[in-house]
Order: structure tokens, then sequence, then C-alpha cells
């Protein structure tokens, strides 16, 4: 058994809950095992915490045991009148390349030179210093938020020697290929590399804890597949269970279920572990999903997806409907605002391997719904641990369907159209004056770009609406992160009037209609007018 296996088994041990993290209390009770004093072990726990969340995930425990720890701090070089370059020292003594993502708060009388947050790549073995803020004058003031420092793509020899390779899915353009729409075709990779190659490989697992930030779209169109995933990651277990493996092979060979429409019955599909990259700035990045640090389960799903339909290339544009069943083999509920209110539908006649096919079916027991109706039902079915998607597909009543009126909705409202998001929260909360406010929170699969009317807490010109500001103890309730990471909130008043399209999957408690309970298929014509005004493209 390797040592880093042996860390894992170490890390499951004391994660007494099974959410993939070790509280503050689990690691205490670590600590206690190995005779740590509780004082020095409150200390260690917070060094451990690297990304300062209050929680230590898989990746933090192996880094923390076994890595050297890059370092960053600032160092003023001010002329006499106060003003100047405030340089920031980075130092890599690893043996990986690094990235430190920060961001500066309560700037005053400071400039950020290179933007804000900030990005910074340090090779293996590197000491920089690098001006970050400028001082127009003085006194001036500023602070960093906690520091996270990750690896990146690793750019170093690897060896393959006991790789398992695919000989099924091979690394060349046919496995990229996109027939349907050539304009849209990802290209000739670069390279394909193991996932675990893509952070730090001494670090890289399976599985952290699964959470919908974990996913991040790439440069393939299937924004409705990680929206999916994003909203499945809300149910860790379920998702946990598509892979018969449950941490790192030696060989990267894995294992993943699915749900075969046709047969109906689940199947298993055998990938190895590369994915497709292309070299930026000497730095490798992944065509297909970003993984999140050093758990690599979201590009492998996508490429199991992938490798079920064909390819990476038959992946561009489809329905959350498909992926939900695809995932769970349960039926997915679609509602689509009208002027007569929500009205309910079901996908049918779904094929396995087009995520682009189905045909809608009303639901004759269900009538359409009313905005308190709709909030009910939303809010109840969240409740209930059932994911939902969304999606904006109609502007003004007419359905978006040129890059003028995409544009439109982007400056607007700070959302793209025609696009996949997860629906994660929806519930009624208290502002600070007692006023009862019912909230939705989102997010994007992109992991950037954000809703920016009231309660969004992203803007590039900190220009942000005051509700956060008048509703300190709503903000401090809802642990609300003023960046830009695709998650944001805004009321649910503001997410009727703009959202159009609405999907939901049935993996929690409460039973859904059967196939009895619908009513006949509607005709071709009307089908295809259907899914083609609400979905849109859907990259």
């Amino acid at each position: 058994m390797s040592a880093k296996r042996r860390l894992q088994e170490l890390f499951e041990k004391y994660d007494t809950s099974g959410d993939g993290v070790l509280s503050e209390d689990e690691m205490l009770k670590l600590f206690e095992r190995l005779g740590v004093p509780r004082k020095s072990a409150e200390e260690l726990f917070k060094e451990a915490d690297a990304n300062k969340d209050g929680t230590i995930q898989v990746h933090e425990f192996i880094a923390w045991i076994t890595a050297n720890k890059p370092a960053f701090n600032p160092l003023a070089t001010l002329g006499e009148d106060g003003t100047g370059d405030i340089q920031f020292a980075f130092s890599n003594p690893t043996k990986h390349s690094m990235k430190y993502t920060f961001k500066f708060l309560m700037c005053e009388n400071v400039e950020c030179i290179y933007g804000n947050p900030v990005q910074v790549v340090l090779e293996p073995g590197k000491r920089i210093f690098k001006p970050m803020l400028r001082v127009t004058k003085s006194p001036f003031s500023y602070e960093v938020a906690p520091v996270c420092c990750r690896a990146d793509v690793n750019n170093g020899e690897d060896d393959l020697s006991k790789a398992f390779i695919d000989p099924d899915f091979p690394h060349d353009e046919r496995s990229t290929k996109n027939s349907r729409f050539p304009e849209l075709d990802m290209g000739k990779p670069d390279r394909w590399v193991r996932a675990r190659m893509l952070g730090n490989s001494s670090e890289a697992v399976l599985f952290d804890e699964v959470r919908p930030q974990d996913v991040k779209q790439g440069h393939v169109g299937d924004c409705y597949l990680l929206a999916s995933l994003s909203a499945l990651a809300q149910q860790p277990q379920r998702l946990k269970n598509l892979f018969s493996e449950k941490h790192l092979t030696e060989d990267g060979k894995y294992t993943v279920k699915l749900f075969h429409m046709d047969k109906k019955e689940w199947v298993k599909v055998v990938i190895d572990e590369f994915v497709p990259c292309r070299s930026a700035d000497g730095i490798l990045r992944p065509c297909c999903a970003q993984p999140l640090g050093e758990e690599i389960w979201v590009p492998l799903l996508e490429k199991a997806i992938a490798k079920f339909c064909g390819n990476y290339g038959e992946i561009y544009g489809g329905m959350e409907s498909w992926v939900f069943k695809l995932l769970t083999g349960e039926t997915p509920e679609i509602l689509q605002k009208t002027k007569n209110g929500w009205i309910s539908y079901y996908s049918r006649n779904m094929k396995a391997r087009e995520p682009q096919e189905g045909r809608p079916r009303k639901n004759r027991d269900r009538k359409p719904m009313d905005s308190e109706q709709l909030f009910q039902f939303i809010s109840g079915a969240l409740a209930d641990k059932h994911i939902v998607s969304c999606s904006v597909n109609f502007l003004d009543d007419k359905p978006i369907s040129t890059p003028e009126m995409n544009s439109q909705v982007r400056l607007q409202y700070g959302v793209e159209a025609n696009h996949a998001y997860s629906l994660l929260k929806c519930f009624e909360e208290k502002m600070d004056n007692g006023q009862p406010i019912r909230l939705v929170q989102i997010r994007n699969p992109w992991g950037f770009g954000e809703w920016k009317g009231d309660w969004a807490d992203y803007s590039k010109e900190n220009k942000l609406p005051d509700c956060w500001e008048k509703n300190p103890e709503l903000k401090a309730r809802l642990k609300v992160r003023h960046q830009n990471d695709g998650l944001f909130y805004m009321s649910f008043e503001d997410w009727e009037n703009l959202y159009t399209g609405c999907q939901l999957c049935p993996v929690g408690t409460k039973p859904m209609p059967s196939d009895e309970d619908l009513e006949e298929d509607l005709g071709e014509e009307e089908s295809k007018g259907f899914f083609s005004s609400m979905f849109g493209s859907f990259w």
C-alpha cells in the first residue's frame, strides 16, 4: 500500500461524519490520538487549513504532512513622500508549479496594479519579487484575503510505464472531433495528460470534499452537463457511487456507471485517466472540465460521458434532463414559463447517446403554477434534496436566438442566455429589519460570470448593491463571499422575472409521478419548437 493511500485511509478513519472533510473537532481527535497538546493542535489545525474554510480536505491533509510550503510576503518600497509600490515576495520550494490566488480588501489610497483578484503562477523552486499595489498617497491601508496556493498544471515528466491507455478512446482527434458543429471543434490538443498531473501529483485524489464549486467548465460546449454535475454534487454519495473505484488507482483505470436510456439499465464505461490539454504561455491547460486543485472526479466523469456518446465532440449542446437521467436513472421534470404560469413537462424518448434528443410530454396532473406555487414547489424540492437547474431562454417573451439578444442579456443582467445554471438554494429569510425576503442561490458552471442586480456579490467596479451593507447580519448568516466565482444570490422575484426554464431531478426523499401519469406526446413540429425555443443551443 502506498504512503498516500495510508494517509487517505487515516483521514477516512477520523472523518466520522463521512462528509469528505475533517472538521476542527475531528482533526483535534486525530491530534489527541497522536499525543499533541490541545493548544498546539489548534494552531496546527489553522496551519493545515490552507484555504481557511474551517475544514481540512484530503489534499490539505496530505500536503500539510508531506509538502514544503510556498510563501507569500509583502515588502513595501515607498519613497520619502509615502508613495510608491508594494512588492510581494513569492517563493515556491516545491517540485510543482504553484498558483497563488488572492484578493485585496479594504483598500484605501492604493491601486491594484494587476487587477483584483490576482493570480500568480510560479515555477518549481523559484522565488520572485513582484509589485502588486501602488500607494497613491499616505496614509494608506489594505487587507489581503486568505491566500489560496494550489498546484498548477504539472508539466514535469510522468512515469507512464504502468499507466492504462484505453484502446477504445484514442488520444487523438478521433476522440475530440465535432462532426455536427465543426466550427466549435476544440481542435487538435497539444498533449494528452493524466488528470493526476494537472495539479500536484503527490497530492492528487479521486475525491476530496464533493461540492458544487468543484465543477468548472472548460472549452467543451457542455454547460448543461457541468451545471448538472454541480447540482448533483449536493448529493456526494450518489455521485461517488457512479465510480467503482473510491481512490486514485495505480494504473489510472476507472469504471463509471451510467444509465442507458435505450436499454433501461445501468451500464459500465471503462476509461483511462488521460485528458486533452493545450499549452498556453508554456503551461498546459485542459481543454475539457477543469479539476479543482488535486481532485480529479470532474474531468474523469466528463470523459466517461464523452466516451459513452462517442467522443467529446458529441457532447456539445444538450439538456440537463438528459444528464439527470443518465446519472440517476430517474425521470426529470421540466418547467417552462408561459403567459399562463409555469407549465410542467417531462422528456420522453431520450436517446442514450444523444444529449440533444427528447420529446416533451405534459404532466396532466400538475396545473400551471403561479409565482407563489412555484416558490413552494422549488423550495420544497430543494429541501427534499432534489436537484435543480435553470436557464434564461426568452427576453420580453421572445426566444433569444441571436448574438445581439444574448449580448443584451449579458450587459443588462450579467448572466448568459441559453446557458445552463445550477439552482442550489431557494428559501425565505429575514432581513435585519425583520422583513421577509425570498432568495435563490445560483451557480454558473464557468466558475465566473454573475448576476449584477440586487443581492449581487461581485462587480468589476466594486459598485455593489447596498442590500448586503444594509443587512450585515443576514450577510453573516449566509456566509456571503464577494468574489467572481460564479456563485451568487438574487431575489426569487428577480429570478422568476428573468429565468424562463427550470429542470428538476427527483433524487431526494419524495417520489415523482410515473410514466402512467403523463399525457400523450406533443406533435413532432410542436415538440421541435418547444425545445428549440426553451433550451436554445445550451453551450
